[in-house]
């Protein structure tokens, strides 16, 4: 992610147990430690610099979306079944 800094900003993104977040249906795997190497200064800067271009315009239009109510409830779907329900609601 660092180097792409809106690389999922229009994406779904949702976090599951441990270092693993799904992307589009799709798993990801992400290890904290892997970011205890950078320099947090310069990601915070890097933060304040873009924040002008960030937003939560996907987050809000798609938040109400049946895709994203079936994980609420179902946290299971989250683990078992993202990638069938991500396509189930691509149309």
């Amino acid at each position: 992610m660092i180097g792409e800094p809106f690389k999922y900003k229009n994406s779904s993104v949702w976090n599951a147990a441990g270092n693993y977040y799904y992307v589009d249906g799709k798993k990801l795997t992400f290890s904290v430690k892997q970011t205890k190497l950078l320099n947090a200064k310069m990601i915070r800067k890097q933060l304040d610099e873009l924040s002008d271009q960030n937003s939560y315009d996907f987050f809000d239009k798609n938040i109400g979306k049946e895709v994203v109510k079936e994980f609420l409830l179902n946290p299971n779907a989250m683990y078992l079944e993202a990638e069938e329900i991500y396509k189930k609601y691509q149309k």
